[in-house]
């Protein structure tokens, strides 16, 4: 991750994806935490696709990993967005978003 101001333009330059904003901003819009699953069934895209767009967020420190559970073999992460984002206008209004 980016030091400093850094920090900010280098989720800015993320969120130039349509997939990278679309998942940031249902996790600002949800106050639950979510998995790629439910993100994946819920856009209707792949869950190979959401998955890597949420660990490029987590990277960036967009979201955080609050949980996990195992499910049919296989371990379900649930993330939630950071406070980095939460209390960010300059996120908010590149995801077309009112300020908090």
């Amino acid at each position: 991750m980016a030091k400093g101001g850094d920090k900010y333009q280098a989720l800015i330059d993320a969120l130039g994806h349509p997939v990278r904003r679309r998942v940031l901003r249902r996790y600002l819009e949800s106050s639950a935490r979510l998995s790629p699953k439910d993100l994946a069934d819920s856009e209707k895209l792949p869950l190979s696709m959401v998955g890597y767009h949420v660990r490029r967020l987590q990277k960036l420190g967009a979201v955080e990993l609050v949980g996990w559970r195992k499910r049919r073999g296989a371990c379900q992460h649930f993330y939630r967005p950071t406070p980095l984002v939460k209390k960010s206008t300059l996120i908010r209004v590149a995801l077309g978003m009112k300020a908090a």
